[in-house]
């Protein structure tokens, strides 16, 4: 899903972003949520993304372990 990678890298990649200015992106771009919507649906859609890859990466790790 692009939609999941992109806010993976949004959150990781260099420095990162925090939660709170990737709210604040997501509230400018739909100004009809309130900044608190916005605020649960960034930790929602980081919640899903890292699940997501936890398994595949809990499977390499055990691969290259063994």
């Amino acid at each position: 899903h692009p939609g999941l990678i992109s806010v993976l890298r949004q959150r990781y990649e260099g420095r990162g972003m925090t939660k709170r200015k990737m709210a604040e992106l997501l509230n400018d771009a739909h100004p009809e949520w309130c900044f608190s919507t916005c605020e649960k649906r960034i930790a929602n859609w980081l919640a899903v993304a890292e699940y997501a890859l936890y398994i595949p990466m809990r499977e390499s790790f055990a691969q290259k372990t063994a």
